[in-house]
């Protein structure tokens, strides 16, 4: 250890000491997370292990995903909770990125 390092060590302990008993728990974590980022911070970091490609093709086949199916599970879903949905059109132009014209 280096003069700086004992310094620093010594002004570490003196702060710990006139800490709260309660707040002692809450300095031993950190201290936990600081050597476990320094310890990971030293090992190189392993490589990836080999992906695997999963194909998605025909996962939604025979599944409406329309628009306005969506709009009207949407619907179905808040019913209960008696809050006004706008539709897929108003909820767009409500954004203000597309402006419709009736």
């Amino acid at each position: 250890m280096t003069a700086t390092t004992q310094d620093m060590a010594k002004r570490i302990y003196e702060q710990a000491r006139r800490l709260p008993a309660d707040s002692l728990y809450e300095l031993a974590q950190y201290l936990e997370f600081l050597q476990f980022k320094a310890k990971s911070e030293k090992q190189p970091m392993s490589e990836p292990a080999e992906l695997r490609i999963v194909k998605l093709r025909g996962l939604l086949k025979g599944v409406d995903v329309s628009p306005e199916s969506l709009a009207s599970a949407r619907q179905e879903m808040w019913r209960k909770y008696d809050v006004p949905l706008l539709t897929t059109d108003r909820a767009i132009a409500a954004s203000g990125l597309v402006k419709i014209i009736d």
